[in-house]
């Protein structure tokens, strides 16, 4: 799968084409290397939206748009994967105070893990 041409950009996303029929909304705060952070730690984690598209609710198609994504976004923004990976601890922060029960537990779990890593 590939991500298609970029539709618009708004203040807090970009729209991209995804597929024949559904576009997908990725949202930024200015700063690439925390976007696409929060943007990959997302669609690692088994939390989904229920008013998600289709496809976001089957993990093969959400590992093979995070692939393409995060090649796409890397080359785009010239972004490394140790700039990314400085944002991935607060994203996952931020992350714990959005959710609840057990996606919660799976954040605060991926959370002490990438603290073991740095520590």
């Amino acid at each position: 799968m590939n991500i298609g041409e970029r539709m618009g950009e708004g203040k807090t996303a970009v729209v991209f084409e995804w597929g024949r029929h559904e576009v997908i909304k990725v949202f930024h705060d200015r700063n690439a290397a925390a976007d696409v952070a929060r943007s990959a730690m997302i669609l690692k984690s088994t939390a989904v939206p229920p008013q998600a598209p289709t496809w976001v609710h089957h993990r093969p198609y959400r590992d093979a748009f995070l692939r393409t994504y995060l090649q796409a976004y890397m080359k785009d923004c010239m972004l490394t994967n140790e700039e990314i990976d400085r944002w991935i601890i607060p994203s996952l922060t931020v992350r714990m105070e959005e959710l609840i029960g057990h996606e919660q537990r799976e954040i605060l779990d991926l959370l002490r893990e990438h603290l073991r890593e740095v520590g």
